[in-house]
């Protein structure tokens, strides 16, 4: 049998409580309180934070410089990947220079330090292991309600 301790929810979010596994091996519930995962596929699981947590860990080791930060940023906004992209090899290129850009930031800031550009750009890949999703549900849905972030931002975005 399942035993699960209730942890209040920060005063923005929802106002239901969440319920948190507090034995080992369950983490794929998730953290709205429900038994099934199925039943809300847009909730935050467990695994998911956990996941999150170790990426921002992996992140928060390489003790970026805001230089490296900027350039690296430049380098995962500039995704060429992206379906349905019209203008792919224009943005391919601008990865292309963020990364050059990242590059030679590097060569003062730590010269002794060869694979640390491999290491950032290895560390910027295990973003792709992070659902939109969870990042919506933990962070805007508590701000946003229902509403669509991705129309939110185009009405942003496009708005006179």
């Amino acid at each position: 049998m399942r035993r699960f301790r209730t942890v209040e929810r920060h005063p923005l979010q929802h106002p239901q409580p969440r319920r948190v596994d507090s034995e080992a091996g369950s983490s794929d519930m998730p953290l709205n309180g429900r038994e099934t995962p199925s039943s809300d596929p847009e909730q935050p699981t467990l695994a998911g934070v956990q996941t999150l947590k170790a990426c921002l860990k992996k992140f928060w080791s390489l003790d970026l410089s805001p230089k490296e930060y900027a350039y690296l940023k430049g380098t995962v906004i500039f995704n060429p990947d992206v379906p349905g992209l019209k203008a792919s090899l224009f943005i391919e290129g601008l990865q292309y220079e963020a990364q050059h850009a990242l590059k030679e930031v590097l060569v003062p800031l730590h010269p002794e330090d060869r694979g640390r550009f491999a290491r950032i750009l290895l560390t910027a890949s295990a973003l792709k292991t992070i659902p939109p999703s969870l990042i919506t549900e933990l962070f805007f849905r508590p701000v946003i309600g229902q509403a669509d972030l991705l129309d939110l931002l185009i009405d942003m975005l496009f708005s006179r």
